[in-house]
Order: C-alpha cells, then sequence, then structure tokens
C-alpha cells in the first residue's frame, strides 16, 4: 500500500500485514509538503512511527517515493513498532531517516 500524508502525519500507524511480509510505501513528498502547507524556504520536520500487528512472522519493508531518501533501516518486523524521522531537505524534498525499534 502507499501511505497518504494525512495518514503520516497522525504519528502512528498501526498495520497487519494480512498473511504475507508487504513492501509499502511512503508518501511523495510533494503530497506531504501540500498536506502540510508548507511555504518556499520553509523546512518542516516530524516522525511517524509504524508498528507492525501481523499475527505471524512478516515483515513489513518502507519504500520510496518521488522526493524521498532513505536513511536506515527501513524494515519492521512482527510485534515491532519503528520510529521514523522526516526532514525537508529542500521545497520539494525529505529524507527519512530511521529512529530504530521498539520490540513489543
Amino acid at each position: 500500500i502507499t501511505y497518504t500524508a494525512d495518514e503520516i502525519l497522525n504519528n502512528i500507524i498501526l498495520r497487519n500485514t494480512n498473511g504475507a511480509g508487504r513492501a509499502d510505501l511512503f508518501p511523495t513528498a510533494a503530497s506531504i509538503m501540500t498536506e502540510l502547507a508548507v511555504e518556499s524556504g520553509d523546512r518542516p520536520s516530524f516522525t511517524v512511527w509504524i508498528r507492525n500487528t501481523a499475527g505471524a512472522a512478516e515483515t513489513i519493508t518502507m519504500t520510496t517515493n518521488t522526493g524521498l531518501t532513505l536513511s536506515g533501516t527501513m524494515t519492521i518486523a512482527q510485534n515491532n513498532t519503528k520510529g521514523f524521522l522526516f526532514v525537508a531537505t529542500s521545497d520539494s524534498a525529505f529524507t527519512v531517516y530511521s529512529l530504530g525499534t521498539l520490540v513489543h
């Protein structure tokens, strides 16, 4: 699936993989900028937490989208939550940093 800008700006996503590992996409940088109503020259940052609520050993792998650069480990194992920090690097781009994993 591709997350919407609104979903990631709500700061937490609970994701059930429904029987298989998944490759999920972050939204585009442009859609995030639009949702944030960013003005030229602004460099916002925010965090989002994604929790893998799978009932079996199924992994979520976060993948990039237009205008994003990913930094760090992008996989989320079953019963784990991973934090991501989005930092605007220009009017049309973000770097997404993996903040680490919480095990439940």
